[in-house]
């Protein structure tokens, strides 16, 4: 879990904007550098997962 929800707009490393959802627990947490990398069939469950919540 987490306590907290921020949101970053992004958009340098691709020609259109990505909407960051990120949970934290403290500001720090917004820094991108501390970002783990995960492989394609996780990401996929995660999708799957917020997929399934938003059609809720």
């Amino acid at each position: 879990g987490c306590n907290r929800v921020s949101t970053v707009i992004a958009g340098w490393d691709v020609p259109h904007f990505h909407y960051h959802l990120i949970p934290t627990n403290s500001f720090s947490d917004l820094d991108f550098k501390k970002a783990k990398s995960i492989g394609r069939e996780e990401m996929e469950k995660i999708q799957d997962n917020i997929i399934k919540i938003l059609s809720e």
